[in-house]
């Protein structure tokens, strides 16, 4: 069910995603971002803007 869900908001195929999902991956951030799996990098500055 989630590799159905992975494959849809990434626009991969479900078969990508079984196979990433097989075994234990670790993606860097720009990895994450290059699969479709998050939106963007945020810098630490960037997210601390506002606060305090």
């Amino acid at each position: 069910m989630i590799n159905k869900l992975l494959a849809f908001h990434t626009g991969k195929p479900k078969e990508e995603m079984d196979e990433l999902t097989s075994y234990d991956h670790y993606f860097s951030a720009k990895e994450a971002v290059k699969m479709g799996l998050a939106d963007g990098i945020r810098r630490f500055k960037e997210m601390m803007e506002g606060c305090a």
